[in-house]
């Protein structure tokens, strides 16, 4: 076995240097001030303080764009619920506008009260926040995409609802679900 050689003296050598230079520059007592003051770190300016007698600012409010109904093809499809209670496709096809107005039934076959209607219609919009209306009667649900954009209950009377919502540009489907829970059930664009 050899001794201690020159390789492992110089070796040492720089990690006391090492260890040095760490102590001095990480010793938090080590402040160049002779620890009169503790050290501060700076992080930038400070942010300015802001005068009271000025009314603190307001976030600037989203412009919401009216959604004007779009015309030519909404997708239709009405839901029987049968004696068991279970729902099926009972019928579908495409309207114009959306003005459904039905004081019992849509069809002969169907019972008063035990059914519902979906409409749906898939739009390219810019992105930004939008706003349409519906008048409703029934128990109402709007989606825009895969977000819940509008819960109604149904009341005595027919209500005209507001349905606002933010999209990030591109394709959507609004999908409309009222339910017939006694009465007539009413749903038409509201412009």
């Amino acid at each position: 076995m050899h001794g201690v050689g020159l390789r492992e003296l110089v070796a040492l050598g720089i990690l006391g240097l090492a260890l040095g230079f760490g102590f001095m520059f990480f010793d938090p007592t080590s402040t160049g001030n002779d620890g009169k003051w503790p050290a501060t770190v700076s992080l930038g300016e400070p942010a300015p303080t802001r005068d009271p007698s000025t009314p603190a600012a307001t976030a600037t409010p989203v412009p919401v764009r009216e959604l004007k109904e779009p015309g030519g093809s909404w997708f239709l499809a009405y839901y029987a619920r049968s004696s068991t209670g279970s729902e099926f496709r009972a019928a579908e096809g495409f309207v114009e506008r959306l003005a459904i107005d039905e004081a019992g039934k849509p069809f002969p076959d169907f019972t008063d009260d035990a059914w519902r209607v979906e409409a749906s219609q898939q739009l390219t919009l810019e992105p930004g926040r939008y706003r349409f209306g519906l008048e409703t009667d029934g128990v109402v649900t709007v989606m825009a995409g895969d977000k819940v954009v509008l819960e109604a209950q149904d009341s005595a009377t027919a209500q005209r609802r507001e349905v606002v919502f933010d999209h990030a540009g591109g394709s959507v489907v609004v999908l409309i679900n009222a339910r017939d829970m006694g009465g007539p059930l009413r749903l038409k664009w509201a412009e």
